[in-house]
């Protein structure tokens, strides 16, 4: 994904990164943004960049937050509102700004959007909605040879082993314009509701609302996937009838949730790219660009600053009881559990002849026993449970008395790595902070007067550098 850059319930998720508080703590009050407030069509709630948002949606989005955020029975707080609003018109022109540039998410994000709509679409409706089995067909059998018409139709190379017509489909992750015009037209299943005609859903329809794990499924022609795929699509339409028919919602009240969903998740994706919200399992491509910012002096400072906070243990005192057999051993450490003294212990049941003392553990010494760098790792005044040693012919069990912490050196290649990162994470926020004060002048943002009141300060944004590093 690629950025303009300036150098409980299922729904409790739904908001995590929606209400503008997230946000705000980045901003400081600064200069107003360029934001028009004019009474509009009492269905229109705001437009941004000409897209229309519209009220009713809106208000069923900010009932569910609050319920979220406060319980069932809770009244709708008009602070939260505006913070809801900030957020919303924020993460939407994120996405904007997103969409300037060539990125290639777009798949994943609706993947991901779908689940999370049909998860929000579950919470205005008090019964889901179920098909019955003759609402739904996939013209389908074992006698369908999928992966073949894949292969014809995907514009890949057919070759004589289905395998690798399999391996050689999976492989392409993403579609070209020309793969995605034929897998629209390729039709995989059809449904009929009631009071509606008759539809057809196309294999595209299925493969864009797969998880990763299911995409390679899908597209080698796994005939269950696709007809689970199918039933994935046709229970979002009725839930989307059923929403419709008992919030007396329309189909661009829909279209508003759907886009709600949607910002939010590239939001999301944007603040994992950045490291902004941490994921170890998770690409940050972002982050590496921004800690190509960070500069040795701005590390340096950091340290000695912060220095606190990178200790590592230094020594420790320990004692410790040595006997024979894993039977012995659970027998002492169930002694110790029920109240017997460690000395005690030591002295009826250990073999060991160095009364039980370990002494003073230092970890700069290169020569230690196993047992003696076991003891580094023990928390204070906690028995361990025995300890297999390496030869196999004794248990230990380790009492760590006292344990002196070390300062990890600037030297060492881990502590600069993690102040890079949390530097890099700085230069991310305050880039943003840049980013939307640049998009709110780019792209038109205006609130109907019938519904929102000017708040001064409610979209301002300070300009800081992205070498400007503040706590």
């Amino acid at each position: 994904m690629k950025y303009r850059m300036n150098q409980y319930r299922t729904g409790c998720r739904i908001f995590s990164l929606v209400i503008g508080g997230v946000l705000s703590g980045l901003c400081s009050s600064f200069a107003n943004s360029d934001v028009v407030y004019t009474k509009m069509d009492e269905h229109v709630a705001f437009h941004i960049n000409a897209q229309l948002f519209t009220y009713p949606a809106y208000t069923q989005f900010f009932t569910l937050a609050s319920q979220q955020t406060q319980g069932q029975k809770a009244i709708p707080d008009a602070a939260e509102g505006m913070g809801l609003l900030k957020g919303i018109v924020e993460n939407h022109l994120l996405a904007l700004a997103a969409n300037d540039e060539e990125h290639d998410h777009s798949l994943g994000l609706y993947a991901d959007t779908f689940i999370e709509y049909r998860d929000l679409l579950s919470l205005l409706v008090v019964v889901k909605p179920a098909y019955k089995a003759d609402q739904v067909i996939v013209p389908l059998s074992t006698s369908y040879d999928l992966p073949k018409l894949l292969a014809t139709l995907l514009k890949t190379e057919a070759v004589a082993r289905e395998s690798v017509i399999v391996n050689r489909i999976v492989s392409q992750e993403n579609f070209s314009e020309v793969q995605k015009v034929a897998a629209q037209g390729l039709m995989v299943g059809r449904y009929q509701l009631p009071g509606d005609a008759v539809k057809l859903v196309s294999f595209w329809d299925v493969y864009r609302i797969q998880t990763v794990q299911n995409k390679a499924k899908v597209r080698r022609g796994d005939l269950a996937s696709i007809e689970q795929g199918v039933g994935d699509v046709v229970d979002l339409k009725l839930l989307e009838k059923s929403v419709k028919k008992n919030k007396n919602l329309t189909d661009s009240d829909l279209l508003t949730l759907w886009q709600f969903v949607w910002d939010k998740k590239n939001k999301q994706q944007y603040y994992l790219e950045t490291g902004i919200v941490m994921d170890l399992h998770h690409d940050q491509p972002l982050l590496d660009r921004f800690k190509n910012l960070v500069t040795k002096t701005e590390i340096q400072r950091y340290y000695q600053e912060h220095q606190s906070k990178f200790i590592q243990v230094g020594s420790v005192e320990a004692r410790h009881i040595r006997v024979g057999t894993q039977i012995k051993a659970d027998y002492v450490y169930e002694k110790l559990r029920s109240g017997m003294g460690f000395n005690e212990a030591v002295k009826r049941y250990s073999l060991a002849k160095d009364g039980g003392s370990l002494g003073f553990i230092n970890k700069k010494d290169k020569n230690l026993s196993f047992v003696k760098k076991l003891a580094l790792i023990q928390a204070v005044n906690k028995v361990s449970t025995p300890y297999r040693m390496l030869d196999g012919k004794s248990y230990e069990i380790i009492l760590v008395d006292k344990k002196q912490p070390a300062p990890l050196p600037l030297s060492d290649k881990s502590v600069r790595n993690q102040i890079a990162n949390i530097l890099a994470v700085k230069k991310a926020k305050n880039d943003l902070q840049n980013s939307f004060s640049i998009w709110f002048s780019k792209y038109d943002v205006v609130l109907n007067s019938r519904y929102f009141q000017k708040v001064e300060g409610l979209f301002s944004y300070e300009a800081v550098s992205t070498n400007t590093i503040s706590e």
